[in-house]
């Protein structure tokens, strides 16, 4: 007879399942940070978009009341040319300069007109109030002759200011050289036809204000010509905004800037926030997922192999059950046989169907 060969025992095997709780973690963690890191990338995604559409909302809004201001600018402005016009067809007067000026300070949002032949102050309307300014020689005042000599030289429709105004508060001056044919033909300097404009009163209907109160600072500002230096006109806050979106007021000899950014910055903390709990709570489901799944095929597969060993048992066993010398009879409870093996056949003569089932 061979000799039995000794089993194994544990010591002698290496256990390969003393390490297989493992792999469910390692998969479940890998599939977490592969989940986290595609979340932050949604996220970020998100949140990019978000800014991009915040940023052109603001600058939309911005260039609509930068086309407002500019507006009434231009409404004041236009004046301007009407006593121009006046000033040209009276050759060098206007008559009854008070009445025409009640009238046309009814329709067109400015303070006052003025008339300054030779470039001194002459004539205001309305007086009251702008007594101060009479006699002021634009081409001399050592704060306005800049922007009178321009005017003068150039031709052209001048906006100057913001300034203080020496009859009070601060305003901007829309300026238009005069020339009248002198007696040879030829162009000469008649003088200045002036509208001031007073602030804030010029930006009354852009909806500065109304912007403010929903949460969004912004700046009027522009760079003051002699000085090169930024000046602002009208700010919501003292604060410095944060990266400000831009749009520009373009204006006669000078445009101006309208800055604006939200008050609280353009990000939005408890919104990221959200978003980044729910990408870190699905990205632990997802890992829990994976690492469950993981274990349940791992249980799969060891079921099937535990099922596999005891049929290949009850297949040797069977084998050897049919194989055995002995005669073997397997009956049920009411004694009705239900198998033979081969030594009994052989020992009673019976076949197989003969005596299955029978008592």
């Amino acid at each position: 007879m061979r000799p039995r060969q000794p089993v194994p025992t544990s010591a002698a095997v290496p256990d390969a399942g003393s390490h297989a709780w493992r792999r469910p973690w390692l998969v479940g963690l890998l599939v977490f940070l592969l989940a986290a890191t595609l979340a932050a990338a949604l996220i970020r995604s998100l949140e990019q978009e978000r800014l991009r559409n915040r940023h052109g909302e603001v600058a939309s809004a911005a260039e609509i009341r930068a086309q407002a201001i500019r507006q009434n600018i231009d409404r004041g402005l236009t004046t301007v040319y009407t006593l121009a016009a006046l000033v040209r067809q009276g050759s060098g007067e206007i008559g009854d300069f008070d009445a025409l000026a009640h009238e046309l300070l009814r329709v067109y949002p400015v303070d006052s007109l003025q008339l300054a032949p030779a470039g001194v102050i002459r004539r205001i309307a309305p007086l009251a109030g702008n007594e101060a300014a009479i006699g002021l020689d634009l081409l001399q005042d050592p704060i306005r002759h800049r922007d009178a000599i321009v005017a003068r030289d150039t031709g052209i429709l001048t906006l100057d200011g913001p300034f203080k105004l020496v009859q009070g508060g601060e305003g901007a001056v829309g300026r238009l050289a005069v020339f009248l044919d002198d007696a040879d033909g030829k162009p000469s300097f008649w003088g200045f036809v002036s509208v001031m404009m007073r602030f804030p009163d010029i930006l009354v209907g852009v909806g500065l204000p109304q912007w403010a109160a929903e949460g969004i600072d912004y700046r009027l500002w522009r760079v003051e010509p002699a000085s090169r230096q930024e000046q602002t006109i009208a700010a919501s806050s003292d604060t410095d905004l944060i990266e400000p979106v831009h749009a520009t007021v373009e204006l006669p000899y000078g445009n101006w800037t309208l800055s604006a950014a939200p008050a609280r910055g353009w990000s939005d903390p408890a919104g990221l926030a959200l978003k980044s709990a729910l990408g870190l709570f699905f990205s632990l489901l997802l890992g829990l997922l994976a690492k469950m799944l993981v274990e349940a095929r791992a249980h799969e597969r060891e079921l099937e192999a535990r099922v596999a060993s005891r049929t290949e048992e009850i297949h040797k066993l069977s084998r050897a059950v049919e194989q055995s010398s002995q005669s073997i009879v397997i009956t049920d409870a009411e004694a009705r046989i239900e198998y033979v093996n081969a030594a009994f056949l052989q020992a009673t003569g019976y076949r197989r169907d003969e005596v299955i089932g029978h008592n």
